[in-house]
């Protein structure tokens, strides 16, 4: 399950993954009375449906827990409590903590505009995220962050332009 903004840049090959463990997530948290929930977040999520332990109940619904409430996928975080041995988190390069210039230099060169413009707009350093050093993560790709028009537009336009490229 990959987020609607996000695509893969190079070769992925998941039973490589899977030869490891049958679920890869990414968690995220909401602290509830001092304590984290955590749960899968659904942007990136994959699952070996071929294991006989990774079938179980999954609910990607949106969740309440002690009055806070949990973004999509919150209710996954009583499957995660009970087969959390299956899963492995997924790494990344996330938003705010890394430059393409430093952390992945060999990027693909149809990604270097959008990659440069991305940082330039976020004081430095990206905004978009990079996971498995194969998937692209453009983030706000619906612009829920508010972002000014003709910045978003740009910002788009230069992502999807990188991506036709590859």
């Amino acid at each position: 399950m990959l987020d609607s903004d996000m695509l893969p840049i190079s070769t992925f090959d998941p039973m490589a993954y899977f030869q490891d463990a049958p679920v890869w997530y990414l968690p995220q948290a909401r602290t509830v009375n001092g304590a984290d929930v955590v749960y899968p977040w659904p942007g990136i999520f994959f699952k070996n449906d071929m294991h006989p332990d990774a079938i179980g109940s999954m609910n990607w619904d949106c969740d309440i827990v002690d009055g806070v409430a949990l973004d999509t996928g919150g209710a996954m975080h009583a499957w995660l409590r009970q087969s959390g041995s299956l899963a492995r988190e997924i790494v990344g390069l996330h938003s705010g903590r890394w430059k393409w210039h430093e952390d992945a230099p060999d990027l693909p060169r149809s990604l270097h505009e959008f990659l440069d413009f991305d940082a330039e707009t976020n004081g430095g350093t990206q905004f978009s995220e990079l996971f498995l050093g194969s998937f692209l993560h453009m983030r706000a790709g619906s612009n829920w962050n508010g972002q000014a028009t003709s910045i978003y537009e740009h910002r788009r336009l230069l992502f999807i332009q990188g991506i036709n490229q590859l």
